[in-house]
């Protein structure tokens, strides 16, 4: 800078300053500044914990992959041939039999034992009477016949077995307390049918007739004499019947 420049300077500064410290001198004290407010203390920070340490996983060695075997298709099969169903025929239905009508059965000549009774013997004294037997066949072959009572039918006879030697006799009848004829009747047919079949046995009739008043109404029993038995039943309880029968032993 140029000197005269200089001095021109300064001699406009002076009379500035001059009036400042005028100025200063005269005027009022200045107020004291404010003291500045202390800093807040902050704590340092806690550091933060340092991650723990994690190792690396090993790492699991990849298995070498085994060789996939190729599948060997299977043989496709050869198909069997269909077989061709056979036809059957059909049957001729044969022609429905007409039902033969069974014979009546013949006695049979097969030796049976008897009770050495002629059908005759018996037959006689009921035919006299008025009974009318008629025969018959079992199934097993045997003659039969029968006959019951024309005046109440509460009579009946059995005969079964050869003619010449019967195998088994019976009769069934009643004996009604409230008829009295009928039962003076019946007890006559009975006490002459015993004495044809057990004529060697002259107590049969007594043996019936305290069997009867022992079982008094219902039960059965029965005795044997030589090579044939005698059986009661008496059902006069149930059915008012009294069944006497001769059989060979």
């Amino acid at each position: 800078m140029n000197k005269p420049v200089q001095s021109i300077t300064v001699l406009i500064l002076l009379p500035v300053l001059a009036l400042l410290a005028i100025a200063v001198a005269c005027g009022a004290p200045a107020a004291a500044p404010t003291p500045a407010p202390l800093p807040t203390y902050t704590p340092y920070p806690t550091a933060t914990p340092r991650p723990t340490y994690t190792p690396y996983p090993t790492l699991a060695p990849t298995p070498t992959p085994e060789p996939t075997a190729t599948p060997t298709p299977a043989p496709t099969p050869t198909p069997e041939p269909t077989a061709t169903p056979t036809i059957v025929p059909t049957p001729t239905p044969e022609p429905t039999a007409t039902p033969t009508l069974a014979s009546t059965p013949t006695p049979t000549n097969v030796p049976q034992p008897g009770i050495g009774v002629t059908r005759d013997e018996i037959e006689a004294p009921f035919k006299a009477t008025g009974f009318e037997f008629g025969e018959s066949w079992l199934d097993d072959g045997r003659y039969r016949t029968m006959a019951t009572s024309p005046h109440n039918g509460d009579f009946l006879v059995e005969l079964i077995g050869p003619s010449e030697n019967l195998s088994k006799a019976t009769i069934i009848f009643g004996l009604p307390t409230h008829n009295r004829r009928v039962m003076l009747l019946n007890g006559a047919y009975s006490l002459g049918f015993l004495k044809k079949v057990f004529p060697e046995w002259t107590e049969a009739s007594d043996w019936v007739a305290s069997t009867l008043r022992e079982l008094g109404g219902d039960g059965e029993r029965s005795i044997t004499r030589g090579n044939k038995t005698l059986t009661v039943r008496d059902s006069r309880d149930l059915l008012d019947w009294i069944v006497i029968t001769v059989e060979a032993k």
